[in-house]
């Protein structure tokens, strides 16, 4: 069985710098969506699923893994400073919560968000 059999799914993400990169929709349309389409049809065309994954703006693993409630509510408020101009943020974990992540620190971030 040669590599390419072995494929199951084409995973497309960004760069793990755990930071927000917000660009205009006219910028995505323009740089960004004609090549994930390309790479998604080559996908397609080997019979290979594609999955485009874009991580958020928050650490899962060092702060709200393991932080405190008070570095997860920091963050979290630094965050929405830096976009308090911007209608463009979702706030939301850098990817996906380990396991083990404290419930504390769950509500923390949620918390932070809304009584901002």
């Amino acid at each position: 069985m040669n590599g390419r059999e072995r494929i199951e799914t084409v995973l497309q993400g960004q760069w793990p710098d755990q930071r927000p990169v917000m660009i205009s929709p006219d910028m995505y349309v323009k740089y960004a969506l004609p090549y994930e389409k390309k790479i998604a049809a080559h996908s397609h065309q080997l019979g290979k699923h594609y999955l485009l994954h874009i991580c958020g703006n928050l650490n899962p693993s060092g702060v709200l893994l393991n932080g405190r409630t008070e570095n997860v509510a920091k963050e979290v408020q630094a965050l929405l400073n830096a976009y308090a101009d911007s209608p463009r943020l979702i706030a939301c974990s850098g990817c996906a919560l380990p396991p083990d992540t404290p419930s504390e620190n769950i509500y923390a971030f949620v918390k932070t968000a809304r009584d901002s």
